[in-house]
């Protein structure tokens, strides 16, 4: 088979594939989803584990029905196309993150609270904005208070949401009862617009983010408490006896 045949192969049908010049490659007549079709097939094939989910969804849409419409690549098409990839790579000096919320990761501790919020809400506002890429990231705790103060209709779509490790720790830490009823609800969530979804993403990321900064991680008990159990013991006992016999409850270890 000649390379005109094998180009062909690659063509979606009905499409007609421009002339090559004897020696060329077709490397360069393949558009650029057409190269990171190939390259994406390339690293499936080869067992590589790619993140794909992190795109876009519309992006993984396009990437999809690229690959679907292709069918054969020769191998000198697909070592030109490789070849070109890592040239491409290694002419990189420098990368971002990508997103939003990638370059506030980067700058935390750069720029304050206020204003990563009020770029966060920014964002929210964006009809293109995805709000659940940052909510899936959220630690336990951060989620732990939006899913008590919630509806449990609108818990039941954040866990449907989260991945099922962080959804079952979610759940673990709530009251029986509404555990049950949360539980259940998650059940009815199939029949929900995607576009609903969206929003209630934006509203549980917009409660999020309308919260004070909090200066300290924790709690001040629990800072004391830490404080207190490396302190040699007869400072611990006069500081105890300083703060008299009310109701404080301070975590100290045995």
């Amino acid at each position: 088979m000649n390379e005109e045949s094998h180009a062909l192969a690659r063509i979606p049908l009905g499409q007609r594939m421009p002339a090559i010049a004897p020696g060329g490659s077709v490397a360069h007549l393949l558009s650029a989803r057409q190269k990171a079709a190939v390259i994406v097939r390339y690293l499936i094939g080869e067992g590589a584990s790619i993140p794909l989910t992190k795109l876009p969804e519309k992006m993984q849409q396009t990437l999809a029905e690229q690959m679907g419409a292709m069918r054969l690549v020769d191998k000198q098409t697909l070592d030109a196309v490789l070849e070109e990839f890592l040239e491409q790579i290694d002419a990189v000096g420098l990368a971002f993150p990508g997103g939003l919320e990638g370059a506030l990761s980067l700058m935390d501790g750069h720029i304050s609270q206020s204003t990563a919020s009020r770029l966060r809400r920014k964002a929210g506002m964006n009809a293109r904005h995805d709000p659940w890429e940052r909510l899936v990231a959220l630690p336990v705790p951060q989620l732990l208070p939006v899913i008590e103060e919630e509806a449990v209709e609108v818990s039941a779509v954040v866990l449907s949401k989260l991945p099922v490790t962080k959804a079952a720790e979610l759940l673990g830490r709530l009251p029986g009862e509404k555990a049950r009823r949360i539980a259940f609800a998650v059940s009815l969530t199939g029949s929900i617009e995607p576009e609903t979804v969206r929003r209630i993403g934006i509203a549980v990321l917009n409660q999020i983010d309308s919260k004070p900064a909090r200066a300290f991680e924790t709690g001040p008990g629990e800072r004391v408490g830490a404080i207190l159990n490396i302190s040699p013991a007869a400072t611990r006992d006069e500081v105890l006896q300083g703060l008299g016999s009310g109701p404080i409850d301070y975590p100290l270890a045995a």
